[in-house]
């Protein structure tokens, strides 16, 4: 499959990305999430999106497993959806971005996730006050990320 460079990073994407929210262990035993990566990575897909929000994360990271242990050595390219601060968060902290990260890291059973959706949320969802937050967070923001990168965790 045909790849992009994702703007000026070193990441090449795949065109398209399986993503993993509906990876539902009522409608999908770990055994079949494992053949369905299997089929999507033999047809050139090897992106994958997932959040520790999602309800069936765990299974979609048992089904990942899988697949490895049957497929020792495939390319898997990681695209997480982490959100910090999250609603219930009082603001940015760094630590708890970082903590989410790694939990991710951990989940995934990999060294380092090749793109993060980051989200700022809050509530109450006034878009004057994430304004207001985003902008006062940007260097903190900023540093903490160009941390886990010369980490190699993102």
């Amino acid at each position: 499959m045909r790849r992009r460079t994702l703007g000026r990073s070193a990441v090449a994407l795949p065109q398209l990305c399986l993503g993993a929210m509906r990876f539902d262990p009522q409608r999908l035993t770990v055994t079949e999430g494992s053949r369905l990566i299997a089929a999507a990575h033999a047809r050139g897909v090897d992106a994958w999106h997932s959040s520790a929000e999602y309800e069936t994360h765990e299974h979609f990271c048992a089904s990942l497993r899988a697949f490895r242990r049957d497929h020792p050595g495939a390319r898997v390219v990681h695209l997480s959806k982490i959100a910090a601060p999250h609603f219930e968060d009082p603001g940015f902290d760094p630590r708890i971005l970082r903590e989410r990260v790694e939990a991710q890291l951990r989940a995934l059973d990999t060294e380092r996730l090749d793109v993060v959706q980051w989200l700022a949320r809050s509530k109450p969802i006034e878009d004057a006050r994430r304004l207001a937050d985003l902008a006062a967070m940007g260097d903190t923001l900023a540093d903490t990320v160009r941390g886990l990168q010369r980490e190699g965790k993102v």
